[in-house]
């Protein structure tokens, strides 16, 4: 069954919307001047503020493509079955968990405001090498780079993405996990370019109602 208009253009909207507002908050977030969990606390305390509004926007724009994922599944039907359930499965479980992670943001945040570097810093090493971290979000890491890459795969094989966008979001994937501004920068230019460019042939692309007077099924044919 053909998918409705609206379903493009929400699609599509949510394709543009998504990476605007992950590109804002890469650029909102403070980037510790060193490497290492000391340096990216002490950034924390002394933005706090900065922090909190980055982890909110950043959020807002990794649940805004999870309607976009749905939408993607849907229009991307002639592509080939492997390619669209494999990336759908994959981009689905990538989109539903990783909004939920920015919360360690704020846990991190309350870390380095409450306790003693010294103590936070071991804290916070703690629970995040811990295998129980680990398990809990690599699905989330791997469906967001793989699982998004494979979709607008399948999306070019539909017609509806250029065959430079899956490259692109791979590697704005990949390069937006740098703890710095200027690889965050690119990273969400990469992405907004890869995803904006199918948002915008979705739009176009939706079929144009038509505004033909309908027949009367009570007339007769002559």
């Amino acid at each position: 069954m053909r998918a409705q208009p609206l379903s493009r253009r929400l699609t599509g909207s949510c394709l543009i919307a998504a990476p605007l507002l992950i590109l804002a908050g890469l650029i909102l977030t403070p980037y510790p001047p060193h490497t290492g969990t000391r340096s990216y606390q002490d950034t924390l305390a002394a933005h706090p503020t900065q922090a909190q509004i980055a982890a909110i926007v950043l959020e807002i724009g990794y649940i805004l493509l999870v309607p976009a994922v749905f939408g993607l599944i849907a229009h991307a039907r002639p592509a080939a079955r492997w390619l669209r359930t494999t990336g759908a499965v994959l981009a689905v479980i990538g989109s539903a968990i990783l909004p939920g992670l920015l919360v360690t943001d704020i846990y991190d945040l309350a870390l380095a405001q409450k306790l003693p570097r010294g103590l936070s810093v071991a804290v916070a090493d703690h629970a995040g090498n811990s295998l129980a971290a680990v398990i809990m979000s690599s699905p989330a890491f791997i469906g967001a780079v793989l699982g998004m890459t494979l979709l607008i795969a399948a999306a070019w094989r539909a017609g509806l993405a250029p065959a430079w966008a899956a490259p692109l979001v791979l590697a704005g994937s990949l390069i937006a996990r740098a703890q710095s501004l200027g690889p965050a920068v690119i990273a969400g230019v990469l992405l907004l370019t890869a995803y904006g460019t199918v948002g915008r042939r979705l739009i176009q692309s939706q079929p144009q109602a038509t505004n033909a007077p309908l027949a009367d099924p009570a007339a007769s044919p002559a």
